[in-house]
């Protein structure tokens, strides 16, 4: 396999892992996910989407190991994006309920 290709192939998981956290990390902050959730009597699914958002909120702002080989900074590094620019950008500091 092209050494190019792998590269792509990683950058493209790395992409899509970022992506997830800040997509978990939104959903458990969106306030008409949260009520239709509790409208429905999903219990389950908003227990599930506060504890996604709480780990996608550890790994995007508290995890400082940058050390570890999949810690934000060193994902964020992969694929040349600044960690603080998404932090910032359209991701608030909300506390996930």
């Amino acid at each position: 396999m092209d050494p190019k290709s792998n590269n792509m192939t990683e950058r493209k998981l790395v992409v899509s892992v970022v992506m997830r956290a800040v997509k978990d990390y939104l959903d458990g902050n969106n306030p008409y996910k949260i009520h239709q959730l509790k409208a429905k009597g999903l219990d389950h699914e908003l227990s599930q989407l506060q504890k996604n958002c709480k780990s996608a909120k550890f790994w995007l702002y508290d995890e400082r190991n940058s050390d570890y080989i999949f810690s934000f900074e060193k994902c964020c590094d992969i694929i040349s994006v600044s960690p603080e620019r998404i932090r910032r950008g359209q991701i608030g500091r909300a506390s996930c309920r």
